[in-house]
């Protein structure tokens, strides 16, 4: 797993993220066989604003939480400290969910 950040303006400048989060969920529900879930979680571990980013995946698709999270514990060795944080933030958006993570 190559997990190299990736450069881009549009994925490190706050300024753009509500656009990029709007772009992801719609992505997301009108390209699923193209754009899994597992995948787009995956590929933004690589961008510096990933944290908003998959807790926007988390809150348009509550039913994949145990998926979501299931793959950031699988990939925690990429950036333990900012994957805590990012789990710990899905927690408080689901709280029942976290319960039995």
């Amino acid at each position: 797993k190559n997990y190299a950040k990736v450069g881009s303006e549009l994925f490190s400048n706050n300024v753009y993220l509500i656009e990029v989060c709007w772009i992801l969920a719609i992505a997301l529900s009108r390209c699923g066989s193209i754009l899994s879930i597992k995948d787009a979680v995956r590929s933004l571990l690589k961008v510096p604003l990933f944290c908003p980013l998959i807790l926007c995946i988390v809150a348009n698709y509550p039913s994949h939480f145990h998926e979501i999270t299931g793959i950031l514990i699988e990939d925690s060795f990429h950036n333990q400290e900012a994957i805590s944080e990012v789990l710990e933030e899905i927690s408080k958006l689901s709280p029942h969910n976290a319960l039995y993570t």
